[in-house]
């Protein structure tokens, strides 16, 4: 055989079972586990090969394996069939096979239908072995036959008479009746003249065995045994298969003999059916109860073990049987437990469907096919009945169990359900905390309508006082936790509630302190100190109005521990950090916007100074040059005056004229020197004032790109300051709505909104503040 499929494992045929020669079995019971395992779930097809002693069936099994292992049958030349590994064969006259042997390992493939199936390959020691019994041969025949779902006769040259009434002789010890006791019969004739599958061979037969009626009863009684019956013809082997003896090269075999094993193999793996008991496909479990039976009756009764299949397998059908009642009533339980949403059903309702059920699943068992004695069916009935009462008794007290438990809780959680619903009216006390009266008076209401839907829904329990005791005083429990718990809920709502109304009110007198010492802060450093001045006042208040708050809790909530007053409180402020930490922000923004505004206003008048005092001085430096043009003009006159009276005089003091052309040029000089120096002056002071000028456009233009600049601070400040008191007008009116509605809905009569007295005096005070500013700076 193949070296890497039929040697990767180094296994061998073992012993299943054997009757030894003192008339003791031999049951290996390890090796059927193991075989039932493998199994598992999946229906099981069993190949079975009997026939005469020394014929060939070990080399046909070695055939049978390899198509096994591969898929399909088929030797390449540098094989060898049989050696380690494969199912050992040797030549001689001497038996190799004793008792049942199968292999060890299952093999998994399908069906002819294309079904996943489970295969066990299994070989029969000879008939008519000369070293074993008659009998002893029958059983284990007989239990190979009732085994497998393809039974192989294995004969030479042709099937005989002795052959068929052999066959005749193990059928009849394993039938009752006309009753067929195997599924596919395979006859295989080696050493045939003809090859291949060959079914008018069996036609012939029966064309030969009209003129022998003996011969025709044989051959029907085995052709009417089985479901199908095929013949398959081999042909003779080479010599070195007849005398080898324990392995043989696949090349020395005969390459027709080999293929036609090979194509017999394959048809037998190709139509592979289902191991079928009296309708009942067997898996790896019920193939193990089958054969045990089988089995335990071959070794209390021996060679009447195995009258008919009827008797092996009675132990089966009163299983399959049983199983089959039980499963109905689990299913027809099943849906009643559907039907009714998983939930307990009322006792004698559930006793009168309990009873429906089980004479059903009775009925079912009874018309089920049995096999056994009358004795044997009564005590097996006995037994199933008595199982359903048990199983009926032990379902009825859990039900019952069920509905009570449930029954009682439903009682429980719907009296206090009735409480809760009754206690919700409590709602007054919380939109009016200051009554917990109310609390009390709806809390005696409600424990009264709870307390008689409970002894309502217990009434059907009467005789349980004791449980019913149990869950009174449970929901007793509930319900006095319960109030106890809304009244401590009223309580802290209350001090919640009188402790958001007492920083609402510090929040406004923090932030009109703030706004008071905007006025008086004239510096940086002035700024901490408001602050902190501020803040000390700030806590004076708040520990006065923590004083008189927890005061007035003792008096209506003794139970409430000053710490724990001072806790809620400390918690609230720190919820209240924000907006206080908000408003010193605010304040702080505010004050550097001020003091920023007043250096910049400080710093436009020193320039607007500087400007009339460089106006001042060009005034002056101008009056100077128009006093010296004056001076100049003065001199020029006098002298046009002598120059006159020297022209009149010309002639007398030529000297004089010269001198006067003199001073003349001179004073023209100096003119023209005096016209050069104004106007230098005049681009000069020119210059001075257009630079004078660009400083102050400069500095006026940074005033105004600053004015308009903090104009838009301001107003986006404001726009913000007035979108958040808006929020807050809001959410306060919204609270104060859904407090007056509750209070409407309670008192059943209208109300009237009360809005938060002085609610915009803030924003509006900004709003003044800010115009202030404006129009301080001119616009």
């Amino acid at each position: 055989m193949s070296d890497n499929i039929g040697r990767q494992e180094k296994l061998e045929m073992q012993r299943l079972f054997d009757i030894g020669d003192d008339g003791r079995t031999v049951f290996d019971q390890h090796l059927l586990n193991s075989l039932c395992i493998q199994i598992g779930e999946r229906p099981v097809s069993i190949i079975s090969t009997a026939g005469k002693s020394r014929q060939g069936k070990t080399f046909w099994l070695n055939v049978l394996l390899n198509g096994l292992q591969r898929g399909k049958a088929r030797f390449d030349d540098h094989e060898t069939i049989g050696g380690p590994g494969c199912i050992q064969f040797k030549a001689g006259l001497t038996r190799h096979t004793r008792g049942i042997m199968v292999w060890p390992k299952v093999f998994h493939r399908k069906d002819k239908s294309g079904k996943k199936i489970a295969v066990i390959l299994m070989d029969t020691q000879g008939t008519f072995d000369l070293n074993a019994e008659i009998g002893n041969a029958a059983v284990i025949f007989a239990i190979s036959l009732l085994m497998s779902s393809v039974q192989i006769f294995n004969t030479k040259s042709q099937i005989d008479a002795q052959d068929l009434d052999a066959l005749n002789t193990f059928i009849t010890f394993c039938q009752k009746a006309d009753e067929r006791v195997g599924q596919n019969f395979l006859i295989m004739v080696r050493d045939a003249i003809r090859t291949g599958r060959d079914n008018e061979y069996i036609e012939e037969l029966k064309a030969q065995s009209q003129q022998a009626p003996t011969l025709r009863t044989l051959l029907t009684g085995v052709l009417d045994s089985f479901e199908k019956v095929d013949c398959f013809m081999v042909p003779r082997p080479a010599e070195p298969v007849i005398r080898a003896s324990g392995e043989v090269p696949v090349k020395d075999c005969g390459s027709d003999f080999l293929s036609v094993l090979c194509d017999c193999a394959n048809h037998v793996l190709d139509n592979l059916v289902p191991k079928n008991v009296m309708g009942t496909i067997l898996t790896g479990e019920t193939l193990k109860a089958h054969v045990e039976s089988l089995v335990n009756h071959v070794t209390h009764n021996h060679h009447h073990a195995i009258g008919s299949a009827y008797l092996a397998t009675s132990q089966l059908y009163f299983q399959k049987a049983r199983i089959t009642a039980e499963t109905f009533f689990n299913e027809q339980h099943e849906q009643l437990i559907r039907e009714n949403s998983h939930h307990p059903i009322q006792p004698e309702l559930y006793a009168e469907e309990l009873k429906r059920i089980s004479g059903e699943a009775v009925k079912i068992y009874l018309v089920s096919p049995f096999f056994g004695t009358a004795q044997e069916k009564r005590s097996r009935f006995n037994d199933f009945e008595k199982g359903l009462q048990d199983r009926c008794l032990e379902k009825t007290e859990n039900n019952e169990n069920r509905y009570r438990d449930i029954r009682m809780a439903e009682a429980v959680n719907g009296s206090y359900s009735v409480y809760e619903q009754g206690m919700r009216l409590g709602i007054e006390a919380l939109v009016n905390p200051g009554d917990p009266a109310l609390i009390t008076e709806r809390h005696n209401q409600a424990n009264t309508e709870a307390m008689s839907y409970f002894e309502k829904a217990v009434s059907e329990f009467s005789k349980e006082t004791q449980l019913v005791e149990t869950k009174r005083t449970l929901l007793s429990n509930m319900i006095k936790v319960k109030f106890d718990g809304l009244t401590r809920e009223n309580g802290v709502r209350n001090l919640e509630r009188k402790g958001k109304e007492i920083f609402e009110q510090l929040l406004e007198e923090h932030i009109a302190n703030l706004r008071e010492c905007i006025s008086t802060t004239t510096n940086d450093e002035q700024i901490p100190v408001n602050l902190q001045r501020c803040a000390e006042k700030l806590q004076s208040r708040y520990e006065t109005k923590k004083r008189e708050l927890i005061f007035e809790v003792m008096n209506t909530l003794p139970t409430v521990s000053p710490q724990t007053i001072s806790q809620i409180l400390d918690n609230n402020r720190q919820a209240f950090t924000t907006p206080f930490k908000k408003c010193e922000d605010d304040f702080v923004s505010e004050v550097r916007d001020k003091l920023r505004m007043k250096q910049l206003m400080d710093k436009i008048g020193k320039m607007e100074q500087l400007r009339v005092n460089e106006k001042q001085r060009f005034g002056a430096l101008q009056a100077e040059t128009e006093a010296k043009f004056e001076q100049m003009r003065s001199a020029l006159e006098e002298e046009q005056r002598r120059r006159a009276r020297a022209e009149s005089n010309r002639e007398n003091n030529e000297a004089m004229s010269l001198l006067m052309n003199y001073m003349k040029e001179n004073n023209d000089r100096q003119r023209e020197q005096c016209d050069q120096e104004r106007r230098e002056h005049e681009k000069r002071q020119e210059r001075r004032h257009q630079e004078a000028q660009e400083r102050v456009d400069r500095v006026w233009q940074q005033r105004v790109y600053e004015e308009n600049e903090q104009r838009r601070e301001y107003q986006e400040r404001l726009d913000q300051m007035e979108k958040e008191q808006r929020e807050r007008q809001l959410w306060n009116e919204r609270q104060q709505q859904t407090q007056d509605q509750q209070r409407r809905v309670l008192e059943n009569q209208p109300t009237h909104e009360d809005p938060e007295p002085n609610g915009a005096r803030p924003i509006s005070q900004v709003v003044y503040f800010g115009y202030r500013i404006l129009q301080s700076l001119g616009f």
